[in-house]
């Protein structure tokens, strides 16, 4: 998501920013062409004392909390953006939607179902087969999802299954 710099603005936060926003993947200046790297507090103050005063374009980035973020330096004027790769809130499911599920698991639908039908109709072995397909296909999806969502993935971008 893009959001705009604002003048002498040092924490943003982002949940009120960015609709259905959860945390932070890392954040690209648009003005610089450049990441801004994460940091801590204790490298902020080893730079100067009052860094929530120093002005200049961000390179560097503090989480405060899930929402809130700290940039150093702040900008001193409103001008350009950046760009902020964040993870999403899962989406509220209802009666008529559609599970965003990665492409190359999808049979995991027919597998529960499967295994729920063969369970209904007293088939206990074939069930038990279906029911441990099922399990290791969640499990796979389990491994693409948190790969996905790693910091070193920024690559897929929201939405992209």
């Amino acid at each position: 998501a893009t959001v705009n710099f604002i003048s002498g603005k040092v924490y943003y936060d982002f949940s009120s920013l960015i609709p259905n926003y959860l945390r932070i993947f890392g954040i690209f200046n648009n003005n610089t062409q450049r990441w801004m790297y994460p940091t801590t507090q204790i490298e902020l103050y080893s730079y100067r004392d009052d860094w929530e005063l120093a002005a200049g374009d961000p390179f560097l980035f503090l989480p405060i909390d899930y929402k809130t973020v700290a940039l150093f330096p702040n900008m001193p004027t409103a001008a350009g953006n950046m760009t902020v790769m964040y993870k999403a809130k899962a989406d509220v499911l209802g009666a008529n939607s559609v599970p965003v599920i990665p492409q190359e698991h999808q049979q995991v639908l027919e597998l529960y179902s499967t295994a729920d039908m063969l369970d209904q109709a007293q088939e206990w072995y074939k069930a038990i087969d279906y029911a441990n397909m099922t399990d290791q296909s969640i499990d796979n999806i389990r491994k693409v999802l948190r790969n996905r969502s790693s910091p070193n993935h920024l690559y897929f971008s929201h939405g992209s299954y």
